[in-house]
């Protein structure tokens, strides 16, 4: 339904990327079930979600201990949207019709009533990756120091501002 563009997307859309071909793009996305197969537990048709970018099944020791990126139980490094960098032409990116969730169980979150789909699309990727570089390691009132540009270093900022934490910003794009 809706589809973040990621940072790793604009350097691609702007042909700067050396592609041998081009390539599905959209990994950060938000969905309505169409169908779900026999082993679908907690989705149903029309239900509105949001997919982590990450490809894994969510119950392998790798992905419980937050190493979903490391899953035994596909390809390193499988990804919707990122063909050359992780799971090959296998997942196909979110600017499609139609998308295959496996694991949906696991990696399928169903989206309250009225949820705004536009920010949620970032849910998947970006915010994550924000809050994964601050949340888990600073406490209230720690000053944080965040370098980086783009989305991520911003949703980072957002994420220290929250948990209270001073933070300063160093961004090279003096645009």
């Amino acid at each position: 339904l809706t589809v973040a563009l990621c940072d790793l997307d604009v350097p691609y859309i702007a042909n700067v990327l050396p592609m041998d071909h081009p390539y599905a793009v959209g990994h950060e996305f938000t969905a309505e079930v169409v169908e779900v197969g026999d082993a679908v537990r907690t989705l149903k048709p029309g239900d509105r979600v949001t997919v982590p970018f990450q490809i894994s099944c969510g119950w392998s020791t790798r992905c419980r201990s937050a190493r979903g990126l490391d899953c035994t139980s596909v390809a390193p490094l499988s990804t919707y949207g990122l063909e050359p960098f992780g799971g090959g032409a296998i997942w196909g990116g979110a600017v499609a019709d139609l998308v295959k969730i496996p694991f949906a169980d696991a990696k399928a979150m169903k989206l309250p009533d009225g949820t705004d789909l536009v920010p949620a699309a970032a849910l998947s990727d970006n915010i994550a990756d924000g809050y994964r570089c601050i949340g888990p390691n600073v406490r209230p009132g720690a000053e944080v120091l965040v370098i980086g540009s783009a989305s991520v270093g911003l949703y980072a900022v957002a994420f220290a501002k929250a948990l209270a934490a001073p933070c300063t910003y160093v961004d090279a794009d003096v645009t």
